[in-house]
């Protein structure tokens, strides 16, 4: 198993910090110029950051191998896969629901082989912007991440394989409530159009617990910065130490509330090059109501109901 993986969410946040570090002390002791030359070959490849986590992860394997199955162990048990009407054969575009504080379902599902979820091959969309990251393109390829632009995810789907959506993006990080499923994906266009131009069918996907696994930090000193990137199309969720308890447990138990995962039935498109308004329209109503059908069947007594904005 991978260590990078076993850690996400918190093994990229820990790794951007040691870098953060890294550079800080390097200009310190050694002057801007190598800082940047050491930046530049960081982003152009030439300075990876695998081969270091893979070796780490096999002097653990090495000299502990109990760790790492236990923490495999944990993580499946901690992720639940049902699929109430079948597994969805063939190419198509899961639609995961909500999107949470870091999409830990959507992640651990297309990004690993951790969990109990089958169809493959499958990529996992992300903002563009997390790209810019240092190390982000080298790690999230190894996790099945592509960029949110529509070229892209066109590309994954013309190649044969399947993609998934938070359709949401980071402004439903603002709706994140325990036992609420409040979802900003009134307005989306972009995925509808995709799925007609493709012909791919849809799934819509809901994850019980996403939203109760970590809780925002709401500082007032932390708002004005949050406002600022919201305008740019990012958010800066930082979960309290509080309700990370439960996830920096894994290696010694599971969730005590796993992450259950409901996978609808596809939504047959017809393809169109094309097309209109009204028929991406009318797709994304249908899809609605596939959804709300399926959250009506599935949701936990104590969700209340499904709210679209």
């Amino acid at each position: 198993m991978d260590l990078f993986n076993a850690g996400m969410p918190f093994s990229y946040g820990t790794l951007v910090i040691v870098f953060t570090l890294g550079i800080s002390l390097t200009t310190l002791f050694f002057g801007v110029l190598v800082s940047v030359v050491l930046v530049t070959c960081i982003y152009c490849g030439v300075i990876r950051i695998s081969p270091i986590l893979d070796g780490i992860g096999n002097c653990i394997n090495y000299f502990n191998p109990e760790l790492i199955e236990d923490i495999s162990k944990n993580i499946r048990n901690s992720l639940e896969v049902d699929y109430p009407h079948g597994t969805p054969e063939g190419k198509n575009i899961f639609i995961f629901h909500p999107h949470g504080v870091l999409s830990i379902a959507n992640t651990f599902h297309v990004g690993t082989s951790l969990t109990d979820w089958v169809t493959r091959p499958i990529k996992a969309t992300m903002i563009d912007s997390i790209f810019w990251l240092p190390f982000a393109k080298e790690l999230l390829e190894k996790l099945n991440v592509v960029g949110s632009k529509y070229e892209s995810m066109k590309a994954v789907l013309d190649e044969g394989q399947s993609l998934t959506v938070c359709l949401g993006g980071v402004k439903e990080i603002l709706y994140t409530e325990p036992h609420t499923m409040k979802l900003s994906i009134k307005n989306k266009r972009g995925v509808f159009k995709l799925a007609l131009q493709t012909g791919t069918p849809l799934v819509p996907v809901i994850s019980y617990g996403e939203n109760e696994l970590f809780e925002i930090l709401d500082a007032p000193w932390l708002r004005p910065i949050q406002s600022m990137m919201i305008q740019y199309g990012l958010y800066l969720p930082i979960p309290t130490m509080k309700s990370c308890r439960s996830w920096f447990g894994i290696p010694w138990e599971p969730l005590k509330n796993p992450i259950r995962t409901v996978v609808g039935s596809p939504i047959k498109v017809k393809q169109v090059a094309e097309p209109s308004d009204k028929e991406i329209i009318d797709l994304r109503e249908t899809y609605f109501k596939a959804l709300t059908e399926l959250y009506e069947r599935s949701r936990p007594k104590n969700y209340k109901n499904l709210e679209i904005v």
